[in-house]
This record gives C-alpha cells, structure tokens and sequence, in this order.
C-alpha cells in the first residue's frame, strides 16, 4: 500500500468538435490502448476537459492490537500481499526496510492491466510508528503517490492512520489515470485495513 477532501481540478475548455491532441503512449503500453482509446475518446467528445492535477484521502481506523506488532506488519515488505488485494506479488525488494529501501510489486486491480510499481521509503520511525514512502509505476512517468501510514496507542488498541496524495505529472495520467485510480484507492484502502485488522487480530496471542 492514509478528512477526505475533493481532488483539486483545472479546467481547461477545449472545442467539443476538436478533441485535445493527447499522447497515451504516456499512460498506457501499446496492447493496452485500444480500451484506453475508447474512454479517451469519450472524454474529448464532451465540452469540458478538467486535468486532474492531484487528489487526496485519508482512512483512519482503531483496531485492537499492539501499535508495535501492527508497526512491524505494516513495514514486513514480504507480508504486503496478505493485506492488500491489490498487490499481487512482490518481485523486488532487498529485505531491510530503511529510509531509502525501494521495493517492486505487482499491481492487480480489477477492470485494469497488471502493471508494477515502484516504492522508496523515506521516514521508517519506529519509535514514532510513522512510515512514509512515494510509490509510481516501475517506468519512465514521473506521475507519483505519497503515502503516509501514523499509528498511535489507544485504550483499545491502535489508531492508524493512513494518508495519500496524488500527483499526476502527464496528460494521460491528469485526464485518465488519476480519475480512474481515486476513487479505487479509497476503497482499497479500507478494504487493505479490515484485511489488516483481522490479521493483526488473529497473531494476537490469546
């Protein structure tokens, strides 16, 4: 793998007769244009066209287990897949998560491509219990998420916190990537934090 606030739009007016010259090439591999073509070309045929030029989320749940073993899963690089269905497999990754620490997964997410993506660690405090890092897909696009993960004691257990900000940086990512991926972030998200509680839940000894 974070109140919610709404994506920060600029508009731009185009003439609903004449679609915006867009290069996809940046957002999309060549077998995978043909479906991006269609919903690219939905896009230019309306008369408003708003780049989205970042977005942001934040999710924060209470779930009853130590902040220092929820700490150490979150920060277990290898364990990624067992909490996040979105994270189909890790296919590099050193093993010492350390500022500076980069690791490799395999994205799945349903109705899109397989694709991977790049993390590098910047902040791993564990006496803090504050873990943040930016993640972007593992090629040339400078489009990139950051994501920050804040836990903290309760009576109950553990408050996390998890927030995120999106920065596409190209057109094919401001018009179609960044759409598409807010609102399925926010739903992985909570989906990624229920997984997460009930395995921390689980290894809780009785």
């Amino acid at each position: 793998m974070p109140s919610d606030s709404a994506a920060s739009n600029s508009a731009m007016r185009t003439d609903a007769t004449s679609p915006p010259s867009l290069t996809l090439r940046d957002y999309v591999r060549p077998h995978h244009e043909d479906r991006v073509i269609t919903r690219w070309r939905r896009a230019a045929a309306t008369s408003i066209v708003s780049p989205m030029k970042e977005f942001h989320g934040s999710v924060t749940v209470e779930v009853a287990a130590y902040a220092d073993d929820l700490f150490a899963l979150i920060t277990d690089i290898d364990r990624l897949p067992q909490w996040n269905d979105a994270i189909d497999s890790i296919v590099e990754w050193a093993g010492v998560i350390e500022p500076g620490a980069e690791w490799v997964v395999v994205m799945h997410v349903p109705k899109l491509p397989r694709w991977r993506s790049r993390s590098r660690a910047e902040i791993v405090d564990a006496d803090s219990r504050r873990f943040v890092y930016r993640s972007q897909t593992d090629d040339s696009n400078p489009s990139y998420a950051q994501w920050t993960w804040e836990l903290e004691p309760t009576a109950a257990g553990t408050r996390i916190s998890v927030t995120w900000e999106g920065h596409p940086k190209t057109i094919g990512r401001k018009l179609l990537g960044a759409p598409i991926r807010r609102p399925q972030l926010e739903r992985e998200v909570v989906a990624s934090l229920d997984a997460l509680a009930h395995l921390a839940t689980a290894e809780v000894p009785q």
